[in-house]
């Protein structure tokens, strides 16, 4: 309580409104409460802790209750940075050192350090940002400080870590506070050092010779003539600007990486002021250079003369960095047939529900046959690793290309088999999904609209049954190898109960819109997205056919029958579970994806996009799990087959994810409107009118003239005139050319 309160008193006033956040939010309760008032929340907070969560609070009061936005926002008491991996004290001392005032108060994080300076007096949001970016390019600018610093600990919105709570990122530590002085007040004119306009660093002709490399070829002679012509960056857009000359030299002219470092080097150091070599840590170049390669959007080797970009238009101050950095694969490709062919008991069901399906959807019927298997050997099979079935899995397809037909195969098959016990339609509240799994603590729900939840999981305050249901999914998927605690209420009898190894497995199906339309940055990063396996078959709509009603096998009855009856041991408050062994070889091909969903984590630092990769690895290994049951339900074992498939799938299913997700989420309030844009193009046969757009769209004129003019200068959008024969008047019309932008 000392610490919170000691805290408070140099980053807020008694009467500022505080917005108390954890991190994970399904272990407590984001609150919002007066600065002086935080004493009546302490014994709460605690608790949380020390279930799991980690506290946060945001260093910025705000304006109404449930507001954590950057528009909820007005002002503050505090400038900050934020240090990782730096010990405090060092931070303390190396920011002395280069002549930043003293700190107000230096928090120990547990893996860092936080640095305050507190104002004299309440300052508005814009010039609080507009020191913090100042402090922070700084930082970034000097060596001593420069692999430490948080460049992205700067949006008003920002929420950091409260002291005297455990920092539970192992190893764990508590935060405290290192030291404080509420005297050490500072005019927001003591950081003008850092605010002021820097002028241009004066480059002397001489030095704008290339650095020196082996005689060039064609190519690399086509590169050099296009950067030649490129205009560098100032701070703030270096890296996207190199980024997209990286592109063109590695993808689009065709250079290998070794040949287009030096040609992106000598670039550097001639037209960015000042150069990303010295700015950033080393190899930032290799980087951006592997990045390019990754992800660039056009087949190697299309560009045939050298040309420049386009510039980027002047919005009005619209910041379209997101924009131009996002990062998505070449295309979409269909789902690889390797995947269908599963052994046993998945493979009959998917044969079954092909046979007799009115439109056969065998990558539906495959996802739908993953869960019935991930219910049947629900806590009665388990790994070394202490892996579990509990799955969350999503069905994607147009609205009547044949969603339902595997959702009701698998409640036939459980009825048939006398285990309808087992399945459960529909969540209608966290508490009722709760209560379900006290009683039977194993479950599938099947459910239609699935998209609905995850759409909606981050606008609480509008759909806050919805918002409860998904933290109770959160909580749930990490406690089926363990005990989920329930909440617990004053006015019910005995508070909450205890569930040994809870398995919620889900099966939803949705149509593409109500799944990807209004995807925010919070839905993509509150952690639901990354542990549902998406199986997308949009714009796979096939003939309808007629076909006989046909019984359920008595091999697929037989085996589900098996299942229910198979009990390893312990009775059903907390059973023991069969633990299938794991080959060297498939051991193996764990170790190595591990170190590939790092990498793919880390190339993908800067963007939303990367927590996508959390779970992969976890959901690899139900899959596998799966898999083995499915072969072979009474001696299973994780082999490299097993391995290959899990693994192989679940990585197919994320860098598929990532790129439709990475196509419908907007960076910022521009971005999305030209997604917006972009899907009433495609649903209208690629092209529209100007006044047809803009009814659609309902948004002002001057807005959709600067989203489809950006979209013009990306290659997204073709803009053109029409005459009309009888009135001989132009008239404005869009067609879709490109894909990403």
């Amino acid at each position: 309580m000392k610490q919170l309160q000691e805290y408070a008193s140099i980053v807020w006033e008694p009467e500022d409104l505080v917005e108390i956040r954890p991190l994970q939010p399904w272990q407590g309760q984001r609150v919002w409460t007066k600065a002086g008032d935080l004493g009546d929340h302490v014994q709460r907070m605690q608790a949380e802790n020390e279930r799991g969560a980690d506290l946060f609070a945001g260093v910025l009061p705000r304006t109404k209750d449930g507001g954590g936005t950057a528009d909820d926002v007005a002002g503050g008491h505090v400038i900050w940075a934020d240090f990782d991996h730096c010990e405090p004290e060092e931070a303390a001392e190396l920011t002395g050192k280069l002549g930043v005032p003293m700190p107000s108060m230096v928090v120990a994080t547990g893996h860092g350090a936080h640095l305050f300076w507190r104002l004299e007096s309440f300052t508005p949001k814009e010039e609080i940002y507009k020191i913090v970016c100042g402090l922070i390019s700084f930082l970034l600018d000097k060596k001593e400080t420069q692999n430490y610093i948080d460049k992205s600990a700067k949006d008003p919105a920002r929420i950091l870590r409260l002291p005297g709570f455990v920092n539970h990122k192992p190893p764990a530590a508590r935060a405290r506070i290192l030291c404080s002085d509420s005297s050490l007040r500072y005019k927001p004119s003591d950081f003008d050092a850092y605010t002021a306009k820097r002028e241009p660093k004066k480059v002397p002709v001489a030095a704008k010779q290339p650095i020196a490399y082996a005689p060039i070829g064609e190519a690399e002679r086509r590169a050099k003539a296009y950067l030649d012509k490129m205009d560098g960056s100032s701070e703030g857009g270096r890296t996207n600007t190199a980024f997209r000359a990286a592109c063109v030299m590695v993808n689009d002219i065709g250079l290998s990486e070794a040949q287009a470092l030096p040609l992106l080097e000598a670039w550097d150091a001639t037209a960015n002021v000042p150069p990303i070599v010295g700015s950033y840590p080393d190899g930032e170049l290799q980087k951006i250079i592997c990045n390019a390669k990754r992800y660039a959007k056009k087949p190697g080797g299309c560009l045939n003369t050298p040309k420049a970009t386009a510039p980027t238009p002047d919005l009005g101050g619209v910041d379209l960095s997101g924009i131009l950095s996002k990062q998505t694969l070449d295309k979409l490709e269909p789902f690889p047939s390797k995947y269908l062919d599963v052994p046993g008991f998945i493979g009959e069901v998917t044969e079954y529900n092909s046979a007799t399906a009115p439109k056969e959807q065998p990558v539906l019927a495959l996802a739908a046959a993953i869960a019935l298997q991930g219910i049947l050997c629900a806590r009665k099979l388990t790994d070394e690793a202490g892996t579990r079935s509990n799955l969350y899995i999503c069905g994607v397809a147009a609205s009547g290309a044949g969603k339902d037909h595997a959702r009701q195969i698998n409640k036939r098959i459980l009825l048939e088999a006398g285990i309808s016990h087992l399945q459960a339609e529909g969540i209608k509240s966290g508490s009722g999904l709760v209560n379900a799994l006290v009683t039977q603590p194993a479950l599938l729900f099947q459910i239609d609209e699935y998209g609905r939840f995850i759409k909606t999981a981050n606008n609480h305050g509008k759909n806050p049954h919805i918002y409860e249901i998904i933290s109770k999914l959160l909580g749930l998927y990490s406690s089926s190898g363990d005990v989920y605690e329930s909440d617990r209420y004053a006015d019910r009898d005995a508070g909450g109960k205890q569930i040994h190894t809870p398995h919620a497995i889900l099966y939803g199906t949705t149509v593409p819109r109500s799944l990807y339309e209004g995807l925010s940055e919070e839905s993509v990063t509150d952690g639901f997205l990354s542990r549902t396996l998406i199986f997308d078959v949009d714009g796979n709509n096939p003939l309808r056919r007629r076909v006989k009603t046909s019984p359920v096998p008595q091999s697929i009855i037989d085996r589900a029958k098996w299942w229910g009856d198979y009990n390893p041991g312990g009775g059903n408050l907390n059973p023991e579970a069969h633990v299938a062994p794991i080959t060297a070889k498939a051991d193996a091909i764990a170790t190595e994806f591990i170190e590939i969903e790092h990498r793919e984590q880390e190339t993908m630092k800067d963007s939303p996009l990367a927590t996508l990769w959390t779970r992969t690895a976890q959901n690899a290994d139900k899959l596998a799990l799966i898999y083995a049951a499915s072969r072979d339900a009474e001696s299973p074992v994780i082999d490299a087959e097993a391995a290959r498939w899990g693994y192989g799938l679940a990585e197919w299913l994320t860098r598929r994810m990532v790129t439709i997700i990475g196509d419908n989420v907007a960076d910022n309030p521009f971005h999305g409107v030209c997604l917006k844009i972009k899907r009433i193009l495609q649903r209208s046969g690629g092209e529209m009118g100007r006044s047809k757009l803009l009814r659609k769209l309902k948004i002002r004129s001057r807005e959709l003239d600067e989203a489809v003019n950006y979209m013009s200068e990306n290659g997204t959008v073709q803009i053109y005139t029409t005459e009309s024969n009888e009135t001989h008047r132009a008239s404005i019309s869009y067609k879709i050319v490109g894909g990403n932008f």
